[in-house]
């Protein structure tokens, strides 16, 4: 761990676990939406991918939720190496939007957006990891006390 991620971990605990659920809540749907799209994809399902399109708007909606809930946290939560990048992750979604209304499954471009689901899920993993951490050091400090 570095010094600035551990030393973050006892400062502000309950906005640490809001971080938590609200990735955990963006986590669900991306994985949920991906899932939907590698079955899609494989079968060349059209009614899936429109399925997996109800899905990332709601996902889409979570984290743009997710972005302006941060921007209220305090500095030392919102400017955490794992969440800073993720307003300009969120500029990529329109991309994963415009994919998903000009491609179908089976195709190249349905193909590219499995893929940038499959990364936002393992973003939004991470920082559920970290928040993990940096809560399970919090309680660490507190029962050496």
């Amino acid at each position: 761990m570095t010094a600035p991620f551990g030393t973050v971990a006892t400062q502000h605990p309950l906005i640490w676990k809001k971080v938590h659920t609200h990735s955990e809540q963006v986590y669900e749907v991306f994985r949920s939406a991906h899932i939907n799209m590698l079955r899609s994809h494989e079968r060349r399902d059209l009614n899936g991918g429109e399925s997996a399109t109800q899905l990332i708007d709601i996902g889409v909606k979570r984290f743009r939720k997710f972005i302006e809930d941060i921007s209220d946290y305090p500095k030392e939560v919102s400017n955490a190496e794992h969440i800073n990048f993720l307003e300009n992750v969120l500029k990529g979604v329109s991309a994963l939007n415009w994919h998903l209304a000009n491609s179908k499954p089976g195709t190249d471009g349905f193909y590219d957006a499995i893929l940038f689901v499959d990364r936002l899920c393992a973003w939004f993993f991470e920082i559920l990891s970290r928040s993990d951490q940096i809560l399970e050091k919090y309680f660490e400090e507190l029962r050496s006390k």
